[in-house]
């Protein structure tokens, strides 16, 4: 199977190609560049902007069909005979290549029978030192750009053309050699540019093609180079190359392990380096004369080697008797000489599941790709008796999608915008028929006994997470993780130890390993063992425990001051990744671990935290150690808690707050959940101890709004730290030693000034119903991260004014209740998380407890709203310290619903004309606003471009719509 093709693009780098050749054949792009350099050399030849604008808009030729002005009607905003401030800003790459290649051919007049051209694109030639020719007279060819520029016009033209359609097969077709191509084609266009040094432009100029290919370098990796010119080079000669100087670069490529596709060397940083690495192959060091050695001797000790190294790969050794392979065996010699791993070859496939211990994520199954894969598998998997792994994490997520999935009823979609209704409705089925398959998959494999489903290593509920810690915690092992999620494949090839590989499914069957992770599945089919490996952090012991105690079992409980006795394990109340929680007949809980996180690390903190035990109501801290009738450690006694978990309840509040309602809360009660947190967390700060994994899974909430701490075995206590932890929660200090370290680890050792930034975010998610404080309108999982880190809080405080602020940041509080939940908070709850988050102040735990209990009895009082899900914002007072403003009772023109709005800001919509509408509606007419539709006027009927917002008014009032140019006309009447 040829090895180009592990190499392909995939769809995700395919469209991330297209972007990058969009962006860089846009006005942001060389287009600014080139817009810059007419400008300068017109104003070098005296061409006033009047005059460049209004030659812009002249006919080329002279009247017969293949006329054409350079600016199509309704391609700019304006006529021949307005001048914007700035001509030059409405150009692109396409109308500055049209301009310069065809721009002479522009006639001025014809009077006599003399033709006047336009030579206001000379300008740019003889600024630049480039050749020329123009016209004299009504007959002549070859005029305009000569030489090699006419030709870098061209293909600039062509680039610019298939960069403004986003057509699919665009996409499919598009390659690394393609995209390199046009990238050295739009750097032609600029080279002379750069040539010219006093041009005020070219030093920037350089810097921004370094900069272009450094992206280029870290998107998609080195430009292609051609193998056989640099062969060419290497044996200077012009003709074509002897029998044994191409055995000789045939012979390098296959010793360096070169990536070759199409006669392009892929993956090489560049030109010269490879070449100097080609030189140093024997055999062409031979031919060259650069050794000792003749061709001859050179040419049998390569063949020599290689039948060597393909004797030693078809050698079968003896498998390793563990459950987890520490070495591939046979499939390093399969898998190598496969490359690709075609999904039909039961070879490879048996040589996969020999090599690697294969885990499954949940991207596997919902896509078709996926699914196939994996029902092929399945009859090999049966045969051998073998399982694919795959966390619990993985199959909720597919339950809760699958769940949160179902479509709108009609009901629901009556209360939307048509247009929008139509495409979330869209969405949601496809989403909801993907997990329906999803499931159906998990089901026949679990029939089929080809499905094992582990309990999670961590508390995260991702599976990326759980995936790593198994990779990391696991480093004798060698792991293939099949998945379509190329952030883990990053995540993956970014640690140390190099024992993961990630693959996805490609469409014609093949299995491709993800680039991220290339090096390490190359160097674990090479190495027969990793080195420099430690032992295995998680074993337990080499002592075999002789039994894990069950419902009904005997117990024996020893407390820190000695005292002993025996205990009867009653049901289940719980169970996670660490173990499982039975009842006890004492009041109590007793917690028992899976028998892998037995370690001797975990026992040493839990005998310090039971002699510790700082009694603080609330905390389920660990009292006593259980051992099994053999007398061995397995799990320790703690208080029984009672309540829901605070993320299955305030965090999971159901349509408009409904399942909070059910249990009879209000804003009040989550004003008193909050300050009863912040009163646990200040007492166990002032005993020194720390929660480290701030997570809504280790707080359970009782009806009458106490809150009790679970999952205490993992705190920071004494020198023991925390394990594990959630980037969410984590501060920007630590965030930032994270990336200057290049990897995550909240195995640290925690100050209370980290803790209490963790805090802020918990009790804002309380206050907000599960919002994240960092989530913006516009924001993905990485940028929250850098958010956290810039402190770049997108929620306004003081005035409105800092909303329409925060709107130009692009900081943009997220779409729905979430705005008026904050204005209807007290002002010192604003300034408190204000400071939190914008890096200006963190309270202390007591302090907040103040605050909040405060917040609690304003709402009491009726100072503040009480509502779960407000409905307008808060008419602001001055007494509070904000500036007063006055509010403003509406009633949406979309939906009938009642809300308000600030006097200033409802007066300014009025003055633009805007429609006056709900919080939810507005946003979906500002989405409206930012999208654009091609129509055609209904004057001229030229076609331009309008907002969809527009075109939607436009049609339901009836009224036309007309281009620029006719809307001119008619103001000008």
């Amino acid at each position: 199977m040829d090895t180009k093709q592990s190499f392909e693009l995939d769809l995700e780098q395919k469209e991330a190609a297209i972007a990058f050749r969009k962006n860089l054949a846009s006005t942001i792009g060389v287009g600014k560049y080139m817009c810059e350099a007419i400008k300068t050399a017109n104003i070098a030849a005296g061409l006033s902007d009047k005059d460049f604008w209004r030659r812009l808009f002249i006919q080329e030729g002279t009247g017969d069909n293949n006329d054409r002005p350079l600016l199509r009607p309704g391609r700019i905003d304006g006529s021949p005979n307005r001048c914007p401030a700035d001509p030059y800003k409405a150009l692109d790459v396409q109308a500055c290549s049209k301009y310069l290649r065809f721009g002479g051919d522009r006639i001025i007049s014809s009077q006599g029978g003399r033709i006047q051209y336009a030579e206001d694109s000379y300008n740019f030639f003889s600024y630049f030192h480039l050749p020329y020719e123009k016209k004299r007279g009504p007959k002549h060819q070859n005029s305009g750009p000569q030489g090699s520029y006419r030709n870098a016009l061209d293909q600039a033209l062509e680039v610019r053309n298939i960069a403004s359609h986003d057509r699919i097969e665009d996409v499919e077709k598009i390659t690394l050699t393609d995209l390199s191509k046009d990238i050295n084609r739009l750097k032609d266009l600029t080279a002379p540019l750069m040539r010219r040094h006093d041009w005020p432009q070219s030093d920037n100029l350089r810097k921004f093609w370094k900069e272009q290919e450094k992206l280029f370098q870290k998107e998609f990796g080195a430009a292609p180079i051609d193998l056989d010119l640099l062969a060419h080079e290497i044996f200077t000669t012009e003709e074509p190359l002897t029998t044994e100087q191409q055995q000789a670069i045939d012979h390098a490529v296959e010793r360096y392990n070169l990536k070759v596709r199409d006669g392009m060397v892929y993956r090489e940083p560049d030109s010269s380096a490879l070449k100097s690495k080609l030189c140093d192959d024997p055999m062409v060091a031979a031919l060259l004369g650069r050794s000792g050695t003749t061709v001859e001797d050179a040419v049998a000790r390569a063949e020599a080697a290689t039948r060597q190294r393909e004797e030693a790969e078809l050698v079968v050794p003896e498998l390793p008797a563990e459950p987890l392979p520490s070495a591939p065996s046979a499939a390093a010699g399969v898998l190598t000489r496969a490359g690709v791993m075609p999904a039909a070859n039961n070879a490879v496939l048996s040589s996969i599941l020999d090599a690697f211990i294969l885990m499954v994520d949940e991207s596997i199954f919902l896509y078709q790709e996926g699914r196939s894969l994996l029902m092929e598998l399945s009859p090999l998997l049966s045969k051998r008796q073998e399982r694919l792994h795959v966390d619990e994490s993985v199959v909720t997520s597919i339950f809760n999608l699958f769940r949160s999935s179902v479509p709108y009823t009609p009901l629901e979609l009556a209360d939307m915008d048509p247009e929008e209704a139509e495409s979330i409705q869209k969405n949601r089925a496809v989403q909801h028929r993907s997990a329906k398959a999803a499931i159906k998959a998990l089901s026949y494999l679990r029939k089929r006994g080809c499905l094992e489903v582990v309990f999670r290593p961590t508390t995260s509920r991702y599976s990326y997470d759980n995936i790593r810690w198994v990779v990391e915690h696991h480093l004798q092992s060698r792991f293939l993780i099949l998945t379509m999620d190329r952030q883990l494949a990053e995540e993956l090839g970014a640690l140390p130890r190099g024992n993961a590989a990630a693959a996805k499914p490609g469409l014609d069957g093949q299995l491709l390993v993800f680039r991220a992770t290339q090096r390490a599945y190359r160097n674990m089919l090479r190495q027969e063992t990793p080195s420099n490996v430690p032992a295995d952090p998680v074993a337990i012991t080499s002592k075999q425990r002789t039994s894990m105690p069950v419902v009904g079992d005997t117990v024996l409980i020893q407390f820190p001051g000695g005292e002993q006795r025996e205990l009867r394990l009653g049901q289940p109340i719980g169970q996670g990744g660490e173990g499982v929680v039975y009842a006890s007949g004492i009041g109590g809980a007793v917690k028992l671990y899976h028998p892998n996180h037995l370690t001797q690390s975990r026992q040493e903190k839990l005998l310090y935290m039971t002699g510790a035990d700082p009694q603080i109501p609330g905390l389920c801290w660990p009292q006593a150690m259980i051992y099994n009738t053999a007398g061995e450690w397995v799990g320790f006694l703690m208080p029984r808690a009672k309540g829901d978990k605070l993320s299955l309840s305030v965090f999971h509040p159901g349509r408009n707050g409904i399942n909070l309602v059910k249990r009879g809360w209000n804003r009040r009660n989550l004003a008193l959940i909050a300050a009863n947190i912040a009163a646990i967390f200040a007492k166990m700060h002032a005993a020194q101890i720390l929660m480290g994994d701030v997570n809504p899974h280790n707080f359970l909430v009782a009806p009458d709004c106490s809150v009790s701490f679970v999952d205490c075995d993992s705190y920071q206590a004494g020198t023991f730290s925390c394990p594990v932890g959630m980037a969410v929660y984590t501060p920007p200090e630590v965030h930032r030693r994270m990336r200057e370290a290049g990897r995550e680890d909240y195995g640290y050792m925690r100050t209370i000034d980290n803790e209490l930034y963790s805090l802020a975010v918990l009790l804002f998610e309380i206050l907000m119903l599960g919002k994240p404080p960092y989530e913006s309108r516009n924001s993905n999982v990485e940028d929250v991260v850098q958010a956290i880190i810039s402190g770049s809080f997108p929620y306004p405080f003081r005035t409105d004014e800092d909303d329409e602020d925060a709107a130009r940041r692009g900081l943009l509080a997220p779409v729905g209740r979430w705005r008026q939940i904050w204005s209807h908070t007290t002002y010192t709850i604003k300034e408190a998380f204000y400071n939190v988050f914008s890096g200006k102040g963190r309270l202390s735990a007591a302090e907040w407890e103040s605050v909040l209990r405060e917040y609690a009895r304003q709402i009491e009082l009726g100072h503040s709203s009480n509502e779960l899900l407000p409905s307008g914002y808060k008419v602001v007072s001055s007494k509070e310290g904000e500036s007063s403003t006055s509010m403003v009772d509406l009633v949406c023109d979309v939906c009938g619903c009642q809300f308000n709005m600030s006097e200033d800001v409802y007066q300014r919509r009025l003055a633009r004309r805007e429609p006056i509408r709900c919080n939810t509606h507005w946003e979906i007419y500002q989405n409206f606003r930012r999208r654009k539709k091609q129509v055609f006027c209904q004057s001229c009927n030229a076609p331009f471009e309008v907002s969809v917002a527009r075109w939607m008014d436009r049609t339901k009032q009836g009224k036309s719509l007309l281009c620029p140019d006719c809307l001119a006309k008619r103001r000008n009447r």
